[in-house]
Order: structure tokens, then C-alpha cells, then sequence
């Protein structure tokens, strides 16, 4: 259950620069490996963009999976990128690198799940005048910005369920990533759809308490997690006390519109539990600061909050006590359903509720019939560079309330009880 890792410093200058989001203008267009003087590398069209930044005397930097290097900005145009809605569900003609001529699919919407079957389709043949095709199938999760497929699938079919497909494909080595540019477009790093028919309609923004799984117009949730107390002995001893897992409570507060405003954590390994963290956060538009305390310790941070259908991204920075101070860049996204696949939260990332002692807890969720509540996780804590890892964990006895919410639940490993939640909500 425990795992190894390595954490390393390291500067990367792409990364320490203003990223934006470009589409290419011209066509054959050059890449060089440097700026002006450079060797050329690459060549890239109008069906090509990418996340780039800016070089310097005219140039823009990029990567994308075909070539990365430098392009004139003379062949490029900066665009802005909108939220992605369900409303961009629908029928699509688009375009993709030659020898495609121009491409036909449908997005749409299966288990949770964001499914584009997309056909690409040559100019005809000189002799028969028949066109050839390929027809390919991603099936992916939607974020703030746009889509992150993460399978391919093939064969594909209608009549098996999606995720046992996306089982047996396993994970494409990267995800392929769409963004949804101010125009409206769907695009990737080398493909590009024009919503012809819309077959959804705009949805409500997500808010913290979509990040936290609360149906409903919840005022207060109140979280109990306790764990086996032979167990907590058993890790406290062979960790010297240092690891993660502890019995927490938390408390959160929201507003009426879904935004957090109130966060207190209690936490114990063994005994009475001990408030730790008491936090309070106040807008302003987009922006928020939070302050409070944490172990005893001034806490403080402001960042700027984005918020669309599918995700929430923070940007900003935060200082617990004298010494410790980071930036913020982080964002979580729902399924189609409205519930996450996968969380981590942060005790340094907002909205900085925590399940442990460590830096860090994620979570990935399984569901079966009932969509929005899982069947089973997987969950880690990362504490001083070292992880302690809990898969194939069945939920078991849950109790809900009329909202749909659950308010009780068992969690197992291997058939032994691992923990058990309390929830207990008020609503507006």
C-alpha cells in the first residue's frame, strides 16, 4: 500500500512564461528549432494550434505530438478559449492534416463520459472517384476549457457498456485534448470542428459543492471519517507517527449560489478529535481571499476563481504561517453527470479542505446504476515524499437522504472494513 517516490525541483521556462492558446494561419508554414536562425524541424497548417509562448522578436515557442520548436508570429493568430458546454453536443464537419479532405462526427454523451466518433474522408481517387476513409473513436471526460479524451476505442460498439470498452482499450499514452475556442470551434493540436446541429442546451455553472458530491441547495455539510482504531495504532507504529490516515471531521458552509464560505477541520489518530484548520472565504466578482488559521498558524490566500459547466479552476498564491508561502494553479472537473471521476485535494490548493495529515489526497470513483453516488474507489495520501496507496475499496451499506445524498457509508479493502463517513447536511 505504501509507495515510493522521488520529488525533484526543477525550473522549466515554458512553464514560467504567459501560455496562449494559438491557431495557425497559413499553410506548409515552417518550424524551426530556434527562432530566425534555426533549422527547420517541422511544418504545420491551418488545421494545426496549440498552447505556445512568446519567443521573442516576433516568434512564438510550442509542443505539440507532431513537432515542436519556434514559429513566426506572422503565421499565427492568439485566441481566447470559452467554456465548454453541453450544449456543444451535436452533429460536427471539421478538418484534419492531408490527405483528409474534411471530416464528418457526432459528440455526444454515454455513462458519464464525453464519445466523439469522428470520419475522415480523402479527396476521390482520380480513377474510381470514390473517397476513402477512417473512422476513429475517443471517449474522454469534459474539463473547464474543453475535452481530455483519454481512450481510443476499436472496435467500437453501441451495445457494450462504455466503460468495459474503455477497459479492454486501456489509456492512450496521452490524452488527446480538445479546447473550445472563442469561436466556438472544437479543436486539437491537429484537427478542427464546427458545431453543425447543437443536441444539448447550456447547463448551471459547477461549484464547490459539485468538488465535494452535494446534490441540492446544501447550506452546511458536516463529514465524520473514523477509521479502525487497531489500524491507526498498527500505522502510527510502523510509520514512528508520521503517517497520514487520521480520523477528521470536516465542516463546510456554502452560500446559497454553491460557493464555500466556511471550512473547519478536526483531526485525531487516536482519541479526541482536535480543531486544526478554521477558514473563511469572501468574493469579490472572480476574486476570493481566504483567511484564517491553521495548527495555531496565520493562514491567508487570494486567488482568482473561473467557473464553468464542467470545471473550476484557482489561480493565485497563499502563505500559511511565517514560512510557508506557494502559488495556486489547480482546477476540478465533473463527469457529464455532474459528479467527479477523479478529485485531489490539497491542504495547498483550494478550496483547502483536508482528509489527512498529508499534502495531499485523490481519489478516483467508480459508479454503477446510480450515476452520481460511486460503487468503489481508489485513494492515496502523499506525506513527506512518500505515498501510502488504498485500491479496489467497495462502498458498501450507503444511506441516503431525500436529495440524494449520502449520509452514511462503509468503505473495504480486501473485505475488512476500512473506514466509515457520517454526513450530515442542512439545507437551505
Amino acid at each position: 500500500m505504501k509507495k515510493m517516490f522521488l520529488m525533484a525541483a526543477f525550473c522549466c521556462t515554458a512553464a514560467l512564461q504567459a501560455q496562449d492558446y494559438y491557431v495557425v494561419t497559413g499553410d506548409n508554414v515552417n518550424v524551426r528549432s530556434q527562432p530566425v536562425t534555426g533549422k527547420v524541424v517541422g511544418k504545420v497548417s491551418s488545421v494545426n494550434s496549440f498552447t505556445g509562448w512568446d519567443a521573442g522578436n516576433g516568434w512564438v515557442n510550442f509542443r505539440i505530438p507532431s513537432v515542436s520548436g519556434a514559429i513566426s508570429d506572422k503565421f499565427v493568430r492568439k485566441v481566447a478559449l470559452r467554456d465548454f458546454s453541453r450544449s456543444m453536443l451535436g452533429e460536427y464537419m471539421g478538418k484534419a492534416p492531408l490527405p483528409v479532405s474534411y471530416s464528418m462526427g457526432t459528440l455526444s454523451e454515454r455513462e458519464g463520459y464525453v464519445v466523439l466518433q469522428v470520419t475522415d474522408y480523402t479527396e476521390p481517387d482520380g480513377e474510381s472517384g470514390l473517397r476513402g476513409h477512417m473512422s476513429h473513436v475517443y471517449a474522454g471526460i469534459p474539463n473547464k476549457d474543453g475535452i481530455s479524451f483519454t481512450h481510443y476505442l476499436y472496435p467500437y460498439s453501441e451495445d457494450k457498456p462504455l466503460v468495459q470498452q474503455m477497459a479492454d482499450a486501456g489509456p492512450l499514452e496521452q490524452p488527446y485534448e480538445f479546447v473550445v475556442t472563442e469561436e466556438g470551434e472544437l479543436r486539437a493540436y491537429d484537427r478542427v470542428l464546427e458545431l453543425q446541429k447543437s443536441a444539448g442546451s447550456q447547463g448551471a455553472k459547477m461549484t464547490e459543492r459539485d468538488i465535494y458530491m452535494l446534490k441540492g441547495n446544501v447550506k452546511q455539510a458536516r463529514l465524520i471519517r473514523v477509521y479502525p482504531e487497531n489500524m491507526m495504532k498498527s500505522l502510527q507504529e510502523e510509520e514512528d507517527g508520521n503517517h497520514p490516515l487520521c480520523n477528521f471531521c470536516n465542516i463546510m458552509r456554502f452560500s446559497p449560489d454553491g460557493k464555500i464560505t466556511y471550512y473547519e477541520g478536526q483531526k485525531s489518530t487516536v482519541g479526541k478529535l482536535e480543531q486544526v484548520d478554521s477558514f473563511t472565504y469572501t468574493y469579490d466578482g472572480k476574486k476570493v481571499a481566504v483567511n484564517g488559521k491553521r495548527y495555531g498558524q496565520p493562514f491567508q490566500a487570494t486567488y482568482t476563481r473561473e467557473d464553468g459547466e464542467f470545471g473550476i479552476r484557482y489561480e493565485g498564491n497563499f502563505r500559511a504561517g511565517e514560512f510557508s508561502a506557494g502559488l495556486i494553479d489547480c482546477q476540478y472537473a465533473v463527469n457529464m453527470d455532474g459528479v467527479p471521476f477523479h478529485v485531489v485535494y490539497g491542504s495547498t490548493t483550494p478550496p483547502f479542505v483536508a482528509y489527512g495529515n498529508g499534502e495531499s489526497y485523490e481519489a478516483t470513483f467508480r459508479y454503477g446504476e446510480n450515476s452520481t453516488l460511486p460503487e468503489s474507489m481508489d485513494f492515496s495520501l502523499d506525506y513527506g515524499g512518500d505515498s501510502w496507496n488504498y485500491d479496489g475499496c467497495e462502498i458498501r451499506a450507503v444511506k441516503t437522504d431525500e436529495h440524494g445524498n449520502w449520509t452514511e457509508r462503509m468503505v473495504y479493502v480486501d473485505g475488512q472494513p476500512i473506514f466509515k463517513e457520517i454526513q450530515t447536511i442542512v439545507y437551505y
